[in-house]
């Protein structure tokens, strides 16, 4: 295993959205810089912090990913949104990883409603840890803007670490900065589509869609896929105030991530 896992963290730098790990890669394919308020949740507010203002109570969600069915892999993110005076203030925190290498990470964001457009902005604090070297932290920022084009079609973007940011012994490695934007489109009460292309830095472009699908009133299915050849189905349920949403990603070569969202979220509210 010790042999593998250097390849496998390799690949995924590669083929990964923003590097290093800093959330978990479904979330690339699950939820769009652009999504309405339709079907907005805590972590769409994790892709794009603009999405934050619809929040119009407290809302909270945890949501865990086994990369490519390796326990050495795993990865849990935690989100909570609350209102702060005339705008959405979050709070989240992740880790990935294992005893050998790991990340970590905690973030404070806010968000505020421009009219027809929302404007976020994030904090955050990485900590990184390699056995036998020991742990390297540093504190960079992301920023999103959400508008409401017309009633049914919105426009996102999102830029990460534009002010770049060094980590590890002497400073060596480089966290990469990137940007994503997108268009969706709620075609009804229950159809979304979305085209997301994102760059990171050193990285060639990438281009990603998905599709959400509410039917029956408490149940919810999506599909992604994005221009690497990687591809993202999964199925949801809703009870009252909670979600629960079960996801699979598919990666060549390295094969199958499995998913498991659970999200408190208020029936009269959407993000």
């Amino acid at each position: 295993m010790k042999l593998i896992l250097p390849f496998i963290f390799s690949t995924i730098l590669i083929k990964g959205y923003s590097q290093t790990l800093r959330y978990p890669a479904q979330l690339s394919y699950s939820r769009s810089v652009a999504s309405s308020k339709e079907v907005a949740d805590i972590f769409s507010c994790m892709v794009n912090q603009a999405l934050l203002p619809a929040a119009v109570n407290f809302t909270a969600g945890i949501f865990g990913e086994n990369r490519f069915l390796l326990k050495e892999l795993h990865s849990i993110l935690a989100a909570v949104a609350f209102k702060a005076g005339n705008g959405t203030a979050g709070v989240s925190a992740q880790y990935f990883g294992n005893p050998l290498y790991n990340e970590s990470r905690a973030g404070l964001a806010y968000g505020k409603k421009l009219g027809k457009v929302n404007i976020g902005a994030q904090f955050n604090y990485h900590v990184f840890s390699i056995a036998g070297e020991g742990t390297s932290g540093l504190i960079n920022m992301e920023a999103g803007t959400l508008w409401q084009l017309t009633d049914k079609v919105t426009a996102g973007l999102h830029i990460f670490n534009p002010s770049g940011g060094r980590f590890g012994y002497q400073k060596q490695e480089k966290l990469a900065g990137g940007f994503r934007t997108g268009f969706g489109f709620q075609a009804s009460a229950q159809t979304f589509f979305s085209i997301d292309i994102s760059k990171e830095e050193a990285r060639s472009v990438k281009v990603s869609s998905l599709i959400i699908y509410n039917f029956a009133d408490r149940f919810v299915a999506s599909a992604g896929l994005n221009s690497t050849a990687q591809t993202f189905a999964s199925g949801g349920w809703s009870w009252m105030d909670y979600k629960l949403e079960v996801s699979l990603m598919y990666q060549w070569p390295l094969g199958w991530s499995p998913g498991l969202t659970f999200i408190y979220q208020p029936q009269k509210q959407h993000l």
